[in-house]
């Protein structure tokens, strides 16, 4: 532990311990909490944790306090952005008295802070913008997708947050130019999504199937994420279907779904439909210290995405050296520009991807894993007063 380094008193629902919601956000959680020689105590989400309880947990042989905060459930009847608002205003008393010593509070959702926001003037706050995409915009709730409650979260619960952090850190420009719109000058650092480089990395293929327990003999394709309607995970059903159709070695061809989420059930009557059921493989929620072992077993990643930020998998994608198919949405064009075994493709087109596909499928390649590092040391800057820095 570096007594030099602030405090941080991390605030989000997630819950780290089951890997909830599977996704990008729980991705850079798990390598800060890894990483950060701080002082952290874990304000989480939890499936199964009795709330308000304070745990100490030995995380990858480091001891982390935890306390459950949020209560999550994987059949919620309402968003999450709403219910999180719920369970932070009946804890504001135990987050209040949990935080008050620590050097600043750092959120990663809007919801989950703007109620320690109101009660607690003197919050120091650092604020992590994961992506300017609006959480109402492709929310599975229909009642929700309008412009009613997507301009009452921006105006009411995300730029009250961002005018309150003494730091904003942002993930690529469409986060800076969401802070220009609202006319936001409090300082901000961008800073592109964390890995760990030394769990994310090539691992020989065949050892990596024996590890999760795949077919050695077949070649699979590989989605890993969150399944919900934004990831294009319905189009991506179907470009394998009629990759499928392209090709002699078919049989051997298998679509694989490495994550859950809300629209699982859907694309698995899609893959009913179209009779599919013996060629794509749904593996659930995987822990995260075995997704290295299921990107080093693909012949290629795929990221359908219409929209993301600065997406995590592909970083992690990239540090294991597979061959990448991604949509070119958020910060991916960037990204992706010096790494040589990636498509990036601007249309949802069927047909392209299909040949795509098949010509990356094709072509010989060597991995060149991309690492990135980053240290904390911007995080002092959210103690200070001063001007924004990329």
């Amino acid at each position: 532990m570096n007594d030099n380094k602030p405090s941080v008193a991390l605030l989000t629902s997630s819950d780290i311990e089951n890997f909830f919601p599977f996704g990008g956000i729980l991705s850079y959680i798990e390598n800060f909490i890894e990483m950060y020689d701080g002082q952290i105590l874990h304000l989480t989400g939890s499936l199964d944790k009795k709330l308000y309880l304070k745990r100490e947990v030995n995380y990858n042989n480091k001891k982390r306090d935890f306390v459950t905060i949020f209560r999550l459930n994987k059949r919620h009847n309402i968003p999450d952005k709403i219910s999180n608002i719920f369970y932070a205003v009946i804890g504001i008393r135990n987050i209040k008295a949990l935080t008050k010593d620590f050097d600043f509070v750092y959120a990663h959702s809007a919801e989950e802070v703007l109620p320690l926001m109101f009660f607690s003037k003197r919050i120091k706050l650092i604020y992590h913008m994961h992506g300017a995409l609006n959480p109402f915009k492709f929310t599975r709730f229909k009642f929700f997708r309008n412009n009613f409650f997507q301009n009452f979260y921006e105006r009411f619960v995300l730029v009250p947050v961002l005018k309150k952090s003494r730091l904003i850190i942002t993930i690529n420009q469409e986060c800076v130019d969401l802070l220009e719109k609202y006319n936001i000058t409090n300082p901000y650092h961008m800073l592109p999504n964390i890995i760990n480089s030394n769990l994310f990395k090539p691992i020989d293929k065949f050892e990596s199937k024996k590890h999760i327990r795949l077919d050695p003999k077949k070649k699979y394709l590989l989605y890993a994420g969150r399944l919900n309607a934004v990831k294009g995970l319905h189009f991506l059903v179907d470009v394998y279907n009629k990759f499928l159709s392209t090709t002699a070695d078919r049989e051997n061809y298998v679509l694989l779904f490495a994550g859950d989420g809300e629209d699982r059930t859907a694309i698995e009557e899609q893959v009913k439909k179209l009779d599919l059921q013996n060629n794509v493989k749904f593996a659930g929620l995987v822990e995260y210290k075995k997704l290295p072992y299921y990107f080093n077993s693909a012949e290629v990643f795929f990221l359908s995405s219409y929209n993301e930020g600065t997406p995590m998998v592909l970083l992690e994608a990239m540090a294991t050296g597979i061959p990448i198919i991604c949509s070119n949405t958020g910060n991916s064009k960037e990204l992706l520009k010096n790494y040589s075994s990636a498509k990036v493709l601007d249309n949802h087109d069927v047909n392209e991807w299909v040949t795509t596909l098949n010509n990356t499928l094709k072509n010989d390649y060597k991995k060149k894993p991309f690492v990135n590092k980053i240290d904390f040391s911007f995080f002092s800057k959210g103690l200070n007063k001063q001007q924004h820095s990329n």
